[in-house]
């Protein structure tokens, strides 16, 4: 009998045990993973969020840095600039300029200067001819070649250039032709007259950085001034939202007392609203970098009610996430900040 070996229904038992074993490991692997793809993903969707509004409160920090003077908020809109001849779209000195879009994602456009001497205010002493871009200054120490300017004249129109010569011995800078953000002297000459006792604040680089979030495909993107394209900054992120914190109307106030939306009178803010915004706060939505399984009758389930944040003090903030019509197979995570800003305050001080 020994050496007859098994019999079948011995080798039934045992192959049924072993299906049995292997059932077993099968299941608690798929559960390992799935726990294991759940904290990976939660990670994910953590770290971009953490990433983006990090990136987006250090620029709106700096915000302001040399275009936040008086004279230079009354230049909002009416900014005389080229580049490569033809006018810059959208040119703004306003130290963050949100474009509210409903229930879409908002724009942030960041402007600032990187110059030591970018908030210090020189003051023009002589313009040049018609169509010339030279200007005599009271001093022209600190201004370097390449460097961004922008004249304030006391009726309020303002104009943009570069910085092609320095004559510190004369006192007096150029701005010729050669540099893309130059206009020619015929168009120069068509531009409102610079004019003797303007004032002329040497930006160095001028930073103006646009956010804009692409819903379609959950990127983030930036685009710098006159560049011809963006750079993909960030991906699954699914909203992007920002309110102005204004302070009162008296100038000198500079505590926050409101916040709104960039609608109304905050859509396109004139001199003495851009004044009274010292702050502004921020949301970022965003989702795992992998959709999850759908069940077994196709339909997603890990996030049954599209987010509804609010911010610190309740207001609800509503986001839209129709543009995936899968919304419901990715987990999201909510960021939040407050961003004073410091070169406004400091300015007004």
């Amino acid at each position: 009998m020994r050496n007859a070996g098994f019999t079948l229904v011995e080798l039934m038992v045992g192959l049924a045990i072993g299906l049995l074993v292997i059932l077993v490991i099968f299941k608690v692997a798929t559960n390992f993973e799935g726990q294991k793809r759940t904290t990976t993903e939660g990670a994910g969707a953590q770290e971009n969020g953490l990433y983006v509004i990090t990136t987006l409160e250090r620029d709106i920090r700096m915000a302001g840095w040399g275009t936040s003077a008086t004279p230079l908020l009354g230049c909002n809109g009416t900014v005389n600039s080229v580049f490569r001849g033809a006018p810059i779209a959208g040119f703004s000195l306003m130290p963050v300029q949100i474009t509210h879009n409903g229930t879409g994602p908002d724009t942030i456009a960041v402007t600032s200067g990187t110059g030591m001497l970018a908030s210090t205010a020189n003051e023009v002493t002589a313009v040049g001819a018609s169509g010339n871009g030279t200007l005599n200054v009271a001093s022209a120490v600190g201004f370097q070649d390449n460097d961004m300017v922008i004249v304030a004249n006391p009726d309020g129109t303002c104009t943009f250039g570069q910085v092609t010569q320095v004559d510190t011995v004369g006192n007096a800078i150029g701005r010729g032709t050669g540099s893309n953000f130059n206009p020619a002297p015929s168009v120069r000459a068509t531009w409102p007259a610079e004019q003797v006792g303007a004032k002329i604040y040497d930006l160095g680089n001028l930073v103006r950085r646009t956010y804009r979030l692409d819903p379609s495909d959950a990127t983030l993107r930036s685009q710098e001034l006159a560049a011809p394209s963006a750079l993909s900054l960030a991906d699954n992120i699914v909203s992007i939202k920002a309110q102005y914190g204004i302070a009162g109307a008296d100038p000198a106030a500079q505590s926050v007392e409101n916040w709104v939306n960039a609608t109304g009178i905050w859509a396109a803010p004139g001199p003495a609203e851009i004044s009274r915004i010292k702050a502004v706060r921020l949301f970022v939505v965003a989702r795992s970098p992998i959709r999850e399984k759908p069940d077994v009758g196709g339909a997603c389930s890990t996030t049954a009610v599209a987010p509804k944040p609010s911010w610190a003090d309740g207001d609800a903030v509503t986001i839209d996430l129709s543009a995936n019509v899968q919304w419901q197979c990715f987990r999201y995570k909510s960021f939040q900040a407050i961003v004073p800003l410091r070169n406004v305050l400091w300015g007004a001080t």
